[in-house]
């Protein structure tokens, strides 16, 4: 059995089929923002359509019913690093690539420290907003 897997962008549309082999799951990077910052109120964030077939010797399956979700936010990618650098705030003056002995970086540059690396979106520390 083989699996293809169409994901529908909220803002980009249709994607091009993804397969996913005989696997059940499918890890899939989205560059669309979840929720950017002062664009979309994360109360309410972008959702991503997903449909999947099944694919055998016996033919191919049509697409089913569509389940929506919505990704992890990214810290560049959602804009979080432009809450910090809000001038009422001030915190990437001292929080940014440039203090290389400030070990917490706040404008989206973590070198390697430990919340990401380098220009990495740092999803992994964000929290999925379930539907």
């Amino acid at each position: 059995m083989q699996y293809t897997v169409q994901v529908t962008d909220p803002v980009s549309g249709v994607l091009p089929l993804m397969s996913a082999g005989t696997a059940t799951t499918l890890a899939f990077n989205t560059t669309t923002a979840a929720c950017p910052y002062g664009t979309v109120n994360c109360n309410n964030p972008r959702k991503w359509n997903f449909q999947v077939r099944a694919s055998s010797s016996g033919g191919t399956s049509a697409f089913t019913g569509a389940v929506s979700g919505t990704p992890r936010l990214g810290y560049n990618r959602d804009l979080v690093a432009t809450i910090w650098g809000q001038a009422s705030l001030g915190c990437t003056t001292c929080h940014n690539a440039a203090h290389t002995t400030n070990p917490l970086k706040l404008d989206g540059s973590q070198g390697g420290g430990p919340a990401c690396t380098t220009n990495a979106d740092c999803t992994y520390k964000s929290r999925h907003v379930p539907d």
